[in-house]
């Protein structure tokens, strides 16, 4: 978090010397009364609405609070002069006064900071209790209280979070406190997610990483506590990357014990760091490896931390080392990863593929990540497709482009209509016609008989089916 202005309370002394440097002089007399700790009184305006002489005073007098008064008053300060009254005074004010300071500074960040940060320092629980009970947080000031709260006292941070989180209604506070306790305490936050019931919560997960350089084996053990799988999946990730550079035997060795996808994460992660720093010997332990399932996950790594430098190595790896799925998967991976920095490269590797189980899923992985670069016209992904010499790698390739085809309002519709629309599977053309015939009705039939023939009975049906429909439905 970056430090804003005042973040840091400024003390008293410090505050007069910074007046005394600026020349500035407060005298107003609602800034001498609050800063002595009198009482102000209500005070009586005119409405913005008043008219002549004369006039009715309960009409067109109203009244402003002493709260208002004193706003009011601020707001016509230059702002140096409203941030250094309101630090000398968070400066001096115990917690009682703080809610009425935090009021006063609304609307203006940096002061609130300012007030926030004190009153954090002086009674986080107290602060916790009357900025949720009153309505005073923000994502802003919530950050300041659990930033400090999670360093000094993570445990009891969490306990008033429990406490809190048992009141019904949203709770502003609640991620930022996650998230602090996840940078400063991960072991806490942890439990935080658990007890809270939080599986859909997606923290910054880097503290892991830095936790387990210290304690992997303790950091693994209390990410299988986890029972969100994305968040279990997310942190076994980081546990992973820091354990497989310092000690992968015993990372992987510990991942053999998981079960699901908490061994995926540890295994794929521990080996493809151990990849990096020693490759022979991570390969050596993946062939070692007599349980098929387990083997698999590691060949799978192993193939992507292998890629990073040497694409054909990590396939011909997996070709020799994997069977089945399991090799289809990982050259799968490799050309995914691949097609994120070098789409030629992975074309290139998938031409020296034999047609199969394991071309389709690499031809998939690299449409799936080729297709979402929008500088390239998807005419041009669909001419690559034409070319590829086998029909089912075609129809997985098409498949493939669906969901970007989707994205685009007539771009299932144009794909079926156009020079590439041959390429197109049934449940494609079903789709362009059932769209085709919900936004126009009226001249569907004739777009669906417009088709070349090997199209057209198909998508015809399908416009006949959906308009019966939509009749039964208006009925």
């Amino acid at each position: 978090m970056k430090s804003p202005s005042f973040h840091k309370p400024l003390s008293l002394a410090v505050v007069v010397v910074i007046g005394s440097v600026l020349g500035i002089s407060i005298k107003k007399g609602w800034i001498d009364s609050a800063n002595s700790g009198a009482s102000l009184s209500a005070e009586w305006v005119r409405s913005p609405e008043q008219g002549s002489f004369p006039y009715d005073r309960s009409k067109q007098l109203v009244r402003i609070s002493p709260l208002a008064k004193l706003q009011k008053g601020l707001a016509e300060l230059p702002r140096t002069q409203q941030l250094l009254w309101l630090a000398s005074r968070a400066e001096v004010a115990g917690r009682a006064e703080m809610p009425r300071l935090l009021r006063i500074a609304k609307g203006k960040s940096d002061m609130e900071r300012a007030i926030a940060t004190r009153w954090a320092q002086l009674d986080p629980e107290h602060m916790f209790a009357n900025t949720v009970s009153n309505d005073l947080g923000t994502d802003d000031i919530y950050r300041v209280l659990f930033e400090s709260w999670v360093k000094t006292d993570p445990h009891a941070a969490l306990a008033a979070a429990k406490k809190e989180r048992q009141r019904p209604g949203s709770d502003p506070w609640l991620y930022p406190a996650l998230d602090e306790l996840m940078l400063s305490a991960p072991s806490v936050g942890i439990e935080a997610m658990r007890e809270l019931d939080l599986d859909h919560f997606a923290p910054n997960m880097r503290s892991v990483s830095a936790w387990a350089s210290v304690d992997p084996r303790a950091a693994a053990r209390k990410v299988a506590t986890l029972t969100s799988k994305s968040q279990g999946k997310a942190a076994m990730k980081e546990v992973g990357k820091t354990w497989g550079a310092t000690d992968p035997e015993a990372a992987l060795t510990y991942a053999a014990t998981l079960t699901g996808e908490l061994q995926s994460a540890l295994a794929q992660a521990s080996i493809r760091a151990w990849t990096k720093n020693d490759p022979e010997a991570a390969a050596a332990f993946a062939a070692a490896q007599t349980d098929s399932e387990f083997r698999a996950q590691l060949g799978k790594g192993l193939a992507l931390g292998l890629a990073n430098t040497d694409p054909a190595t990590a396939l011909a790896w997996a070709r020799d080392n994997l069977r089945s799925a399991a090799r289809a998967d990982a050259i799968g991976e490799v050309i995914k990863s691949l097609a994120g920095e070098n789409v030629d490269k992975a074309k290139a590797l998938i031409s020296e593929m034999e047609p199969g189980g394991t071309m389709n899923q690499a031809v998939s992985e690299l449409i799936s990540e080729w297709s979402w670069d929008r500088s390239v016209p998807k005419q041009d992904i669909l001419a690559w497709i034409e070319r590829l010499p086998d029909a089912e790698t075609r129809d997985r390739a098409v498949m493939s482009m669906h969901s970007r085809l989707t994205k685009e309002r007539d771009g299932l519709i144009d794909f079926v209509t156009g020079e590439f629309g041959h390429l197109a599977t049934e449940n494609m053309i079903r789709s362009a016609a059932e769209q085709k015939t919900r936004r126009d009705p009226q001249s569907a039939v004739a777009w669906a008989k417009s088709l070349p023939a090997d199209r057209s009975e198909l998508a015809l049906r399908k416009v006949l089916s959906t308009q019966r429909a939509i009749t039964l439905g208006q009925q």
